[in-house]
């Protein structure tokens, strides 16, 4: 999907406004994914950046719109529709769109650079604001919080099924996976107290992959032979490396990060409160033992949690909820 900024087009435009990082954010990549499901549904959707940048690390078809921040209001009309991030509302200022939309996937970063200062004029009481789009219950709760006159509207993720794939438990290694980016200082508690601990709790049977910097297919790859995903994330909108790990077949063992506490269900996953590393280290020994003298016992909790997000969150729901909250937005 392309397009010439100086065309012209009788067509309402929906552009998502998508900032650029050096490493994998997944919210760029929830950006890239609603705008394509936009343009498959028929709308005129694209994505833009300030400047030449193209992302690799996972795949789609979208093809974004290069457009300098001071250039904004010369390809938008107040006909069209500009889609920002929670940290993004300083874009109102550069387009002549007259509907505004909120993809806000962190509430937690809603206030980001606000200070302690009261906020006046509070850019989310600009008018243009028609409505905010989330994806998951807590961030509804939180959002709520704001006092907005303008409608709220939740998403359910999904992930690529043709990447992130149920493999079956004897197709697995002895592997445990997990990310580096997010608070590194628990990472770093939980590993050491378990390599300290290697001759009662049997770590050292198990291979730790660590995901860095990877791409979705590589990350996809890791998943599919790891038994155990360790997530450390905190203060999330919703918690897509759970959903993808559990879809992979993985027990995921971690933080909820209250956005995120909707996937975890003891019959597929064990919860851990933020920073808790003692109960964290437990967790992750209490399984791997279980692994060792009851594998069965994993088994079906690898396929429970399988079952559980593939039911829960799939492309078709997805779908279904962007057709029905676009119509609203769009008033038809």
């Amino acid at each position: 999907m392309s397009i010439n900024i100086n065309q012209t087009s009788n067509k309402m435009n929906i552009y998502f406004y998508c900032p650029i990082a050096n490493e994998p954010i997944g919210a760029f990549k929830e950006i890239y994914k609603h705008a394509q499901c936009l343009a498959e549904l028929g709308y005129n959707a694209f994505v833009v950046h300030n400047k030449k940048h193209k992302e690799s690390w996972f795949r789609t078809n979208v093809d974004p719109v290069i457009c300098p921040l001071k250039d904004l209001k010369s390809i938008t009309t107040k006909d069209d529709v500009l889609v920002i991030l929670e940290v993004s509302t300083f874009l109102l200022q550069y387009v002549n769109c007259q509907r505004v939309i909120v993809f806000n996937q962190a509430p937690f970063r809603t206030f980001h650079n606000w200070g302690l200062a009261t906020s006046d004029p509070n850019p989310y009481k600009d008018t243009r604001i028609s409505a905010v789009i989330t994806v998951s219950a807590n961030a509804i709760n939180y959002i709520q919080h704001l006092n907005l006159k303008v409608p709220i509207y939740r998403i359910h993720c999904f992930a690529d099924q043709s990447l992130f794939s149920f493999t079956n438990y004897e197709n697995k290694r002895d592997q445990i996976a997990l990310m580096t980016r997010r608070n590194f200082d628990d990472i770093e508690q939980v590993i050491q107290l378990l390599y300290l601990r290697s001759k009662s709790n049997y770590i050292d049977r198990y291979k730790i992959k660590y995901i860095e910097k990877r791409t979705e297919l590589q990350t996809a790859r890791t998943l599919k032979k790891s038994k155990f995903f360790l997530h450390f994330g905190y203060q999330e909108g919703f918690g897509i490396p759970v959903l993808e790990a559990m879809m992979c077949g993985c027990v995921v063992i971690g933080y909820g990060g209250f956005g995120g506490d909707e996937l975890y269900k003891n019959s597929h996953s064990r919860k851990v409160p933020t920073s808790d590393i003692i109960t964290y280290v437990q967790e992750i020994e209490s399984l791997i033992k279980t692994d060792i003298h009851k594998p069965e016992i994993i088994k079906r909790m690898s396929e429970k949690a399988t079952t559980y997000a593939n039911k829960n969150y799939n492309k078709t729901k997805y779908y279904n909820e962007l057709k029905q909250i676009w119509s609203k937005i769009m008033g038809s």
